[in-house]
Formats: C-alpha cells, sequence, structure tokens
C-alpha cells in the first residue's frame, strides 16, 4: 500500500485525491512556473501568435482559468475505462461526459442530490479512486506519466499558461491573486499597478490599464518610470520548490476548511439567520444552535491541521523514495502552522462572481 494511501484513510475522498494530485505534483508545478516564466519561453509565446485580447481576458474572467486548470488535471486521467465510468454517470444524472471531479464538485457545492443519487455517487467515487486514482498516482510517483507541457492541447490554452505564469507566482510573492491587484489596480493603487507589471510586463498593454498607464505618463512622469522599470526588471525575489510546495499546502489548508463548512451546513444556517422574519429571530438561533450541536458529533474527514499537511508530503517523500520525511517540511510545528497560514489561497472568493471580483 502506498503512504498516500494510508495517509488517506478515513479523509473523505475527495479531498484525498486533491491532496494527493497536488503533493505529488509539487515539483512538477514548480518546474512548469520556472519554464513558462523563462525568458525563451516567452519569446516562444509571442512568436506562436497568442492572441493579447485572450490572454488579458483571464484577468476579467477568473472563473474560466479555473475551469481550464481543472481540465488540464482531467486530461492526465487515463486510468479508468471511459466507457465503464460512464454507464454508471449516465445512471446517476445523466451527463453526457464523464468529467467526474468537476460535476462531483459542483453538486457537492450547490447541492441538489438525492440519496439514491449519493449512494450512487459514492459507490462511483469508491470505484474511481482505486482503479484511476491511485494507479494514475503510483505512475505519477514512478515519473512514467507524461508530463503536463508534452501536451500542446493543453498549454496552448491561454487560461493554462496564466495560471503558472502569473496566478500561482502572484499569491506566492503578493499573497493576493491577480484578479484582486487587476481590480485594484483599476481603481487607481498604484504599486497593486506595479505588482501586476512586475508578473506580466504585457499588462500595460490592457486596454482598461493601459489608458491608466498614459495618464501616469503625463501627469505623474516619476510614477511611469517606476512602472516601466518594474515591467523591465521583473520579480526579484527568487522562487524555491519549498514555497511552491508551501503554497500548495496553503491552498489545501483553506480548501479544507471550506469542504468543513459545507459539509457542516454552515452555509444553510448562516442563510437562515440572515433570512429570519421579525419576532422569530430567537426561536430561529435556537434551532440553528441544536442543529450546530448535531453537527458537532459528526465526523466529515474534511479537517486538515498543519501537521496532517507535513504528513502528506512526508509520506510523498516516502513512496518516491526521498527519504522518510520531506526536508522542506522539516522544521518546528508552529513554523509550519505559520507559514501555511500565510499562504492560505482565498477559496471561498472563488465562489463570488466575476462582476464583483473582476469587472
Amino acid at each position: 500500500m502506498l503512504a498516500i494511501e494510508q495517509w488517506a484513510e478515513g479523509r473523505s475522498l475527495l479531498l484525498a485525491m486533491v491532496s494527493h494530485m497536488m503533493a505529488v505534483n509539487a515539483s512538477a508545478a514548480f518546474d512548469i512556473i520556472q519554464l513558462v516564466r523563462s525568458e525563451a519561453f516567452l519569446a516562444h509565446r509571442r512568436a506562436s501568435g497568442l492572441q493579447t485580447a485572450a490572454w488579458h481576458a483571464c484577468y476579467r474572467k477568473p472563473f474560466s482559468v479555473e475551469a481550464a486548470a481543472l481540465s488540464a488535471v482531467q486530461c492526465l486521467d487515463a486510468g479508468m475505462n471511459e466507457q465503464e465510468i460512464s454507464e454508471d454517470w449516465h445512471e446517476v444524472c445523466h451527463f453526457g461526459t464523464p468529467l467526474f471531479l468537476q460535476e462531483l464538485t459542483r453538486l457537492l457545492v450547490f447541492g441538489g442530490v438525492t440519496q439514491r443519487e449519493y449512494r450512487l455517487f459514492s459507490r462511483l467515487a469508491k470505484r474511481y479512486y482505486q482503479r484511476s486514482h491511485l494507479p494514475l498516482m503510483q505512475k505519477m510517483l514512478r515519473d512514467e506519466c507524461p508530463p503536463l507541457l508534452d501536451s500542446e492541447r493543453v498549454m496552448a490554452k491561454p487560461e493554462i499558461l496564466f495560471t503558472f505564469s502569473v496566478a500561482f507566482p502572484c499569491w506566492i510573492h503578493f499573497r493576493k491573486t491577480p484578479w484582486e491587484l487587476y481590480l485594484a489596480a483599476r481603481c487607481g493603487d498604484f504599486e497593486a499597478f506595479e505588482s501586476l507589471a512586475r508578473l506580466d510586463s504585457s499588462i500595460l498593454q490592457e486596454p482598461r490599464l493601459a489608458s491608466q498607464a498614459a495618464r501616469l505618463a503625463l501627469h505623474h512622469p516619476d510614477q511611469s518610470r517606476l512602472l516601466l522599470r518594474a515591467a523591465e526588471r521583473g520579480i526579484s525575489d527568487t522562487l524555491t520548490l519549498a514555497k511552491v510546495k508551501f503554497f500548495l499546502g496553503g491552498f489545501l489548508y483553506s480548501m479544507a476548511e471550506q469542504m468543513e463548512r459545507f459539509a457542516k451546513r454552515e452555509p444553510i444556517y448562516e442563510a437562515v439567520l440572515q433570512s429570519a422574519q421579525p419576532g422569530y429571530e430567537r426561536e430561529v438561533r435556537g434551532w440553528v444552535s441544536k442543529e450546530r450541536r448535531k453537527m458537532e458529533r459528526v465526523k466529515t474527514g474534511c479537517r486538515l491541521t498543519s501537521m496532517d499537511i507535513r504528513k502528506l508530503f512526508d509520506a510523498v517523500a516516502r513512496d518516491k523514495g526521498t527519504g522518510l520525511v520531506d526536508p522542506d517540511f522539516d522544521q518546528q510545528p508552529n513554523t509550519i502552522h505559520q507559514r501555511l497560514a500565510r499562504n492560505c489561497w482565498p477559496v471561498s472568493d472563488l465562489l463570488q462572481s466575476d462582476i464583483r471580483r473582476a469587472a
């Protein structure tokens, strides 16, 4: 049995699969980020004719970037027979294609699952985990799986390149998403504009920010020179494999927290409290408190602590044969917790609308 399989015992299958995928591919993600941000690759990207408009649209449509990243993960999965999974899939909810993780996530988030469908989903999830996910993880641990960069169809997508060259480095270096910086820059925040220019010099050609850059050149020439210098020099801080691991660990930390909230029905309770009719607030608060006490005894398998994440990366190191522990996590527990907390990706923000986040 794989060490990562032992780590997943008693945990939510969805959380276990996402955790495995991120921890096992941490080194690959680091290599991809370095490659797509290299001068040679940037020159190749410009020569290949990647449309500037499509690239800049990624700043305004964060959900399209998220969907493309998920499809890139799905294209790696060649373990389970497609016909076999499709038969059960149609039986569950009549979907035309077996996009298992995407549709399961959607149903977990938005609900609408009957008891019969839930039982079928549980059976299918276990089958998918045993027959497809774990064999895929074994191939990746042995470096037998073709790297993502070998797929021209995947890497030709602007959203995939944007994820690795802008979105991930943005959070690692600035602890903010590029959509937050873009919105702040449009509202006149020069520091956010400068940070974006360091990440992606082509942002100066984005129509909405190009007009701001022109106004800076006219009315604030000193700031304009600083902006051009930032775009020319880029990011000075060195990206390391350890930073990428803690970034991915912080994402898992945030994701597990949100999954725990959904599993314990917290969004429902919050909505009920907000919609309580005048005169019934006390009864509603009493009912919510009673239901919350019931849910406290429910084991969701979604909770992750900083030590759980450390054990996950240690399990990957053992399965890869590189040691009993991951040297990047060989630190004091308080230090690991603080670094993970600083890297917590705002998963809840991904559930907001495009209009509110980057309109």
